[in-house]
């Protein structure tokens, strides 16, 4: 992009008429992005990059640049908040987003099965083959508890937004999400009956670990399930007024009474009003374990490529080259010298000492410059060398089991960095997006430190078009805690005190907010015949609102999808 004066508003307008002047189509059907709070002091950025079922590209780059303007009365700057304390407050995760399977037998619930558990239940006698099938029926039931319960949360998430919007048709469509909730719960059914009852009674023999797979799935999604429909009935107290909302509550509260007494029989944990205090700590913790347990089969192994080592040795060994040669040089001056005492033959002693006296200083001195030029030059080419270096850079696989074997592959590969930028640096693209929604031409001019993180992915596309069809979506799953910045900002309440025309002089306790600005750049472009293709472009600008105890709230200042371009060809 071209760098634009966008200190007046003129230049501003003309900018915006000349880049998004005509948008493309956004990257919602490309890549979606939500943010949550995930505590007062963690916030979680989710992105959903789609891959296509029927695509001509062989690899997709998806680049998500995010700027944090972060107010200067907060404290923090390149000095006491440095690159290792921004990674130390960022986690990150990869995983995938499939839906095999689970849609078409919802509408054949009768004639649904997990096949590679029943080719394992049925190789009895062949020891190589079983031990594979063993490995395919624990990832088969792990994805289909992970899949249930996306399913769950969906219809949760969907009745929530119908009754919130209260359409036309109200009773129709809450007809509808119980149904979806009866074939979902059909389904739990036959997956208890068709495996779970069989192995828990021993009618067919299989590994411990399969057999530990098999009940831990199902004690999750009975958690799952008594969460999930709870969250339902107190949707559904919003609509009581309408009777198929009411008969809906009657149909969960029988669900849940029927699912407490399985819950009973199978020996399972349950809370009652006369639990301890221990018993819910355990009960707690067993459902994060689950959890972990279960959705380990979604989630795709990073590996640090650890480059900067390899960086670092070559920037070291370009530094030992200089010293040496410097070393050299001198050593050869050296030489010169006492070549030239021999030639001028016998010398007075007095001349001769100051002479040897020189070329020793001359030669100590050679060797400290070396040890100093060495050094010196390791960190001034690495510091140099740095800026145009991600911090990190991975390899991101993908496992799987097989009937044949387990295996592994590599789909992706990420890099990221983080850089401190002044704000005439920054590119004009975000600084108009920075700036949008203040159309006041006399608001102060903002005191601000900018961080820009920057995260690339690269997909091998083809490779997970053939080999893994069945993955829909690859889902980046990013937190960041917030505590470092909570460290040196002000209490919460703060002392006000103004003329009231009523009442004269009056004191009040105004609260104290600080705003974190996120503005975030997506880019997604494709490898097709042998070349990129331009980018595509979408923006977002989220405002985070702090007090002394963490996140109040998160405010979306341009959504996701309402702003775009599609780059020029250079």
């Amino acid at each position: 992009m071209p760098d634009e004066d966008l200190s007046e508003t003129e230049g501003i307008e003309a900018w915006q008429e000349d880049h998004f002047g005509e948008l493309t189509d956004h990257l919602g059907s490309e890549v979606s992005s939500s943010t949550t709070t995930h505590s007062r002091q963690l916030f979680e950025r989710v992105f959903d990059f789609k891959l296509a079922a029927e695509s001509e590209d062989v690899r997709k780059r998806i680049t998500v640049d995010t700027y944090f303007f972060i107010p200067r009365s907060v404290g923090l700057n390149r000095d006491n908040f440095t690159r290792s304390h921004f990674y130390n407050s960022l986690s990150s995760f990869l995983r995938i987003q499939t839906y095999e399977g689970l849609r078409r037998s919802a509408l054949k619930t009768g004639s649904w099965n997990l096949p590679h558990t029943e080719a394992y239940f049925k190789a009895y006698f062949q020891s190589r083959e079983r031990s594979n099938l063993a490995q395919c029926a624990i990832q088969e039931v792990k994805l289909f508890a992970c899949l249930m319960e996306n399913q769950l949360k969906n219809l949760r998430l969907q009745l929530r937004k119908t009754l919130k919007r209260r359409a036309g048709r109200l009773s129709s469509r809450v007809e509808y999400f119980q149904r979806k909730l009866t074939v979902l719960l059909e389904l739990l059914a036959t997956f208890r009956t068709l495996y779970l009852a069989k192995i828990r009674a021993g009618e067919v023999w299989v590994d411990e670990e399969v057999r530990l797979a098999f009940v831990l799935s199902d004690e999750f999604l009975s958690y799952r399930l008594e969460s999930i429909l709870i969250n339902l009935n107190e949707i559904l107290e919003s609509g009581k007024k309408i009777q198929e909302c009411q008969l809906f509550q009657a149909e969960i509260l029988e669900v849940l009474q029927t699912e407490m007494q399985y819950r009973e029989v199978s020996g399972q944990l349950q809370i009652q009003e006369i639990t301890t205090e221990s018993i819910q700590e355990t009960y707690y913790y067993r459902l994060g374990l689950l959890k972990k347990f279960v959705s380990d089969v979604l989630y795709l192994d990073i590996r640090n490529l650890q480059k900067d080592k390899a960086y670092r040795n070559l920037v070291a060994a370009a530094g030992a080259a200089l010293a040496a040669t410097w070393a050299g040089l001198v050593d050869l001056q050296r030489f010169y010298w006492l070549q030239n005492i021999n030639q001028e033959g016998p010398v007075p002693t007095s001349d001769f000492a100051l002479r040897f006296f020189l070329i020793v200083i001359v030669g100590v001195f050679a060797y400290i410059f070396k040890d100093r030029i060495k050094e010196l030059t390791r960190e001034y080419f690495y510091e140099r060398l740095k800026q145009f270096l991600p911090d990190y850079e991975y390899s991101v696989f993908y496992k799987f089991a097989n009937p044949a074997s387990q295996s592994e592959i590599k789909v992706a590969q990420a890099k990221q960095y983080m850089r401190y930028l002044n704000k005439e640096a920054l590119p004009a693209e975000i600084a108009y997006i920075r700036e949008w929604g203040h159309p006041n031409k006399l608001e102060p001019e903002r005191s601000e430190e900018v961080i820009h993180f920057s995260k690339q992915l690269d997909f091998d596309t083809e490779v997970l078009r053939k080999r893994f069809a069945h993955i829909r979506f690859i889902r980046d799953i990013s937190r960041f805690s917030i505590d470092e910045f909570l460290l040196r900002i002000d209490d919460p309440n703060k002392k006000l005190r103004y003329f009231d025309q009523n009442k004269g002089v009056a004191t009040m306790k105004a609260p104290k907010v600080y705003h974190l600005n996120l503005v975030s750049r997506y880019a997604v472009c494709e490898y097709q015949a042998g070349e990129w293709l331009p980018a595509r472009v979408d923006f977002e600008h989220l405002r985070l609102v702090l007090n002394k105890k963490g996140i109040i709230r998160v405010e979306k200042v341009l959504p996701h999808g309402e702003l775009g371009y599609l780059e020029s060809v250079a």
